[in-house]
């Protein structure tokens, strides 16, 4: 282990895409908080229901660490295939 061992505030996503489907609500909601602390390249945000998806990004913004900068919200339902 040492100080090889990668720890939680080592992650660097500036040149990550992250998608996360479920951002809406439970633990996906907590996700997206997390996720955009660490300042990812991108951070795409499924959503079925816009408002509940801009109540999201209203959540996200009053975390002291949250960046909505690299948020896009894409109104978008997974579970219909047209």
């Amino acid at each position: 282990m040492g100080s090889s061992q990668s720890t939680i505030n080592s992650f660097n996503l500036s040149n990550k895409v992250v998608i996360i489907t479920g951002s809406t609500d439970g633990i996906g909601k907590s996700l997206a908080r997390i996720i955009s602390s660490y300042n990812p390249k991108r951070l795409i945000l499924p959503v079925r229901n816009r408002t509940k998806g801009e109540l999201l990004l209203e959540y996200i913004k009053e975390s002291d660490d949250g960046n909505v900068e690299c948020i896009e919200l894409w109104d978008m339902d997974l579970a219909d295939f047209t």
